[in-house]
């Protein structure tokens, strides 16, 4: 979702917005990620049924490995854009750009692992 705009201000020579990096790429991901390791641990180690409640479905999605798996490939992605998108671009704004788009690349070809059922 970032990426049109980094890459814009990367190529015009502007400073990143580290204010949308640190919130959304960082802080978001992290909050997220907590709660999808707690609920996957809460699933593993409860014995609750994965019936049709909100909880039991619940309960049904952190059970599943294989798509936690990849939710959580998904955030060390996001992760890592957020930091390159930090801290590269000191070094080499073409570096930067590169590095984002095949981080891009990536979580585009893990989203289709996922939404075509190769997992």
């Amino acid at each position: 979702m970032g990426l049109p705009f980094a890459l814009y201000e990367l190529l015009k020579g502007k400073e990143l917005n580290r204010g949308f990096l640190i919130e959304l790429t960082i802080r978001q991901n992290l909050l997220y990620t907590a709660v999808l390791v707690a609920v996957r641990l809460i699933a593993l180690h409860s014995s609750y049924p994965s019936d049709s409640g909100p909880v039991g479905e619940l309960m049904a999605f952190g059970r599943k490995t294989e798509l936690v798996k990849f939710l959580l490939e998904l955030s060390g992605l996001n992760f890592l854009f957020g930091l390159i998108g930090i801290y590269l671009p000191k070094k080499s704004r073409k570096l930067t750009a590169l590095a984002l788009t095949l981080i891009l690349m990536a979580q585009i070809l893990l989203v289709w692992r996922v939404l075509t059922g190769k997992f």
